[in-house]
């Protein structure tokens, strides 16, 4: 019997163990099922990256080309096509024809099947290819660059040939007046030649008359900042103790960043003849009288602005008459200042074809204008017959006004004001009872306009959401702050993803100098608007055409960039 009972045993314990064994196999397959999706789903997602990444390279302005170890071509995109003038097919399975050094940047030159030449930076990195050890070829087209640095050498070249053909000595100093530079005509003039020249101070040359060396001494105390261009006359003396009369004229250049570096720029005329020095001096003197009548001018024009006592329209008329013996030829000039629809002018007033004039603003509107008229012709100067003096005099002039009229118009407010709140003290006074219905009115009317406002604002802000145009304001370097939401309908991208990056970064190369041009324009002119058509790179790497319209706002504190739409 118990040799039955353990025989009966024995299935049972096997099945059970196969069963056990069963469960851990099912247990096992599970797992090797996920392990089976996780891969699939890593595959897919590589396909996918490989498929971008090959997308970018096909699209990449610079010319890519995948070369095996020995020299054989296995890729190229569209642009390196382009750029060696050839089809894919003749070039792949083709020798390059160039060494490809892993980490080398080299230039190279391209022919053509047209015979037509180039030349490309080439830059070289180690890559995989199809499971094998390749590089990666980057050619960049520098071929105008090139031809640039040409004609930047060329020009060096004919520059230098000017300063050393120039009849006026030409000379170069740093700040402390030590010569880094004269050309021929400074040694044939002076008596030194170049070598006594350069690397020796000026000021201890001996070249200045002592009765001169003050003024340039207080110039380089000055660094040059205090006049950029400055024309003066000089008794220099010259290595046989000679004399001779020049004009030096000089001007501040920076040759390393804004102002890092500072050198003098001195170009020196002979001026001895004794007629030329009686000439300048006349000038001299007929400016410097010109300039006292336009100071006084100015003088007793702010001096008849702040007499009380005199009225708006005396005040106008007085500055109308200070004009025409504060100009160059004062018998034949006369003045009218028109502003509000009045007119305060000259007795002698005639509206002729030898006219100077300034717009008067008051709070950015223009109301009005002064106007000097020459009764008769007159030589040519820096505006016509005028000279560039007048032109400022006629500005300062038109400053005061303004500023005159604003004090006035201010003046005047504050007392209709002051009026206004007199008679309100008044009506408080015998409306108290009202008053509590007239705030519960105040606040609902409020309350109706807040809700006004909140509508108008929930309006403005669905409009900028769902506009078809694209809305970005970049920083003055060209980086992108802010963008509409619509950017990631019309262009592709996520919001936020663009933002920090530099605008040129998506314009199309073609169009890159087109779009530089514009930004520095808008850079330039404060509230100018700039309307061009370029081509952007939208997120799946084509380009869109597009009609650009910037306008600086860099000036407006609410914006401080420049919006492009």
């Amino acid at each position: 019997m118990k040799a039955i009972h353990e025989a009966r045993k024995q299935p049972i314990g096997e099945l059970l163990r196969m069963r056990q064994r069963l469960a851990q196999l099912v247990k096992e397959n599970e797992q090797l099922k996920q392990e089976i999706t996780e891969r699939k789903a890593a595959e897919e997602g590589l396909r996918t990256t490989e498929a971008r990444l090959f997308n970018m390279i096909r699209s990449n302005a610079d010319g890519i080309l995948i070369v095996d170890h020995c020299g054989i071509v296995h890729f190229v995109n569209p642009a390196a096509e382009v750029l060696l003038g050839r089809r894919a097919e003749e070039l792949i399975g083709k020798p390059f024809g160039s060494p490809t050094v892993a980490g080398e940047t080299t230039e190279v030159d391209i022919v053509h099947g047209d015979g037509e030449t180039a030349t490309a930076e080439m830059r070289v990195a180690e890559t995989q290819w199809e499971g094998e050890s390749a590089y990666l070829a980057s050619l960049r087209d520098i071929t105008e660059r090139e031809r640039m640095e040409k004609e930047l050498r060329a020009s060096e070249e004919k520059l230098n040939r000017y300063l050393e053909n120039s009849p006026d000595a030409i000379c170069v100093t740093d700040l402390k007046g030590t010569i880094l530079y004269v050309n021929g005509a400074a040694e044939r003039m002076l008596g030194y030649s170049r070598e006594e020249f350069v690397g020796n101070n000026f000021l201890k040359l001996g070249l200045l008359a002592p009765r001169h060396l003050s003024k340039p001494n207080q110039w380089l105390e000055a660094g040059g900042a205090e006049r950029p261009f400055r024309q003066d006359d000089f008794d220099l003396i010259r290595k046989d103790g000679s004399h001779v009369f020049v004009e030096v004229s000089t001007l501040p250049v920076c040759t390393e960043g804004e102002w890092g570096k500072t050198e003098i720029v001195g170009i020196i005329r002979d001026i001895t003849e004794r007629k030329r020095a009686e000439e300048a001096l006349q000038k001299r003197t007929h400016d410097l009288g010109e300039r006292i009548k336009e100071l006084n001018c100015l003088y007793r024009a702010s001096r008849l602005m702040a007499e009380p006592d005199r009225s708006y329209e005396e005040v106008l008329q007085g500055i109308a008459d200070l004009i025409s013996p504060a100009w160059q030829y004062p018998e034949v000039t006369c003045a009218r200042i028109s502003l509000g629809g009045r007119q305060y002018k000259t007795d002698n007033f005639n509206d002729t074809a030898w006219k100077q004039s300034a717009p008067i603003e008051v709070l950015g509107e223009e109301v009005g204008s002064v106007e000097v008229c020459y009764l008769q012709e007159k030589p040519a100067a820096h505006e016509g017959p005028f000279l560039k003096e007048e032109r400022d005099l006629i500005d300062g002039l038109t400053s005061q006004i303004r500023k005159f009229t604003e004090r006035k118009q201010t003046e005047e407010e504050l007392e209709k004001y002051r009026q206004h709140l007199e008679e309100l003290v008044k009506e408080r006074t015998t409306d108290l009872r009202n008053t509590n219905e007239q705030l519960q009115q105040e606040i609902t009317e409020r309350k109706k306009a807040e809700e006004e406002l909140r509508a108008k604002e929930a309006y403005f802000r669905a409009l900028m959401e769902n506009s078809l145009d694209v809305i970005v304001v970049l920083n003055h370097d060209g980086t992108l702050r802010d963008e509409s939401p619509s950017v990631e309908r019309v262009m592709g991208y996520k919001l936020g993803d663009v933002l920090g990056t530099n605008a040129f970064g998506y314009v199309h190369p073609d169009d890159l100098a087109n779009a530089a041009e514009a930004f520095a324009q808008l850079m330039q002119n404060p509230g100018a608007i700039d309307r061009r058509e370029v081509r952007f790179l939208h997120e799946d790497g084509s380009w869109r055409y597009t009609e650009a319209i910037g306008q600086n706002l860099l000036d407006n504190p609410a914006v401080a960039g420049i919006v492009a739409n």
